[in-house]
């Protein structure tokens, strides 16, 4: 009954099935790992810098039997080899067939590469809220003056721009605000017709 299935059987199910598959083989040849290091060994002559170190032979072998990346459910295949290597069959293999033994020692190594890539991700997306404030703590960004300064504080321009950011259009109401402080600031301008001379004392 499937609500009886245990969660991850399957995956080890497939798993020991696979063992036994590259059990029977031996590993193949990691050629991008070989290309990467040959690209490495001719920079290093071009420049004339030492050669890298050789690199550890497991790096330069794939298991016979690849892993698939997107759809394994690679924590519980990754199990399934672990206890598998160290169960006494496991460890019989390892004297009595060593080819074999390494191939699947390789599969479950890239079972963990691929559980230690996802947890990676998985800090990476809990830390990106942290790290987007930090960098604008870091970046210098000001903020807006809307943020720092009231607007009835802010003189004709800064009024402008705060209504700017906002997307409103305040020129009209500006101007209109300006005139009336200078109309309201200044004496009226005396008639020149209706001033009259002082009059001068008699002698």
């Amino acid at each position: 009954m499937p609500d009886l299935e245990i969660p991850g059987a399957d995956s080890e199910e497939k798993q020991l099935s696979e063992i036994k598959e590259l059990l029977a083989a031996t590993p193949i040849p990691n050629m991008q790992a070989r290309q990467a290091y040959q690209a490495q060994v001719l920079t290093a002559q071009a420049t004339g810098q030492a050669p890298p170190p050789p690199p550890n032979p497991m790096q330069m072998l794939s298991p016979s039997v690849p892993i698939d990346e997107e759809f394994d459910d690679h924590a519980a295949e990754y199990a399934a080899c672990k206890d598998w290597i160290n169960s006494s069959v496991g460890q019989q293999a390892k004297r009595e067939n060593q080819d074999g033994f390494l191939n699947v020692r390789l599969h479950a190594l890239q079972h963990q590469a691929q559980m230690q890539k996802a947890q990676q991700a998985q800090v990476q997306q809990a830390m990106l809220p942290q790290l987007i404030l930090e960098k604008a703590k870091h970046s210098g960004q000001a903020k807006s003056p809307s943020e720092t300064i009231n607007f009835k504080d802010l003189g004709p321009s800064g009024r402008l721009q705060v209504a700017a950011q906002a997307g409103l259009d305040i020129h009209a109401d500006v101007a209109a605000e300006m005139t009336e402080e200078q109309m309201g600031g200044m004496p009226p301008h005396p008639n020149p017709q209706q001033q009259k001379p002082a009059a001068q004392p008699s002698a």
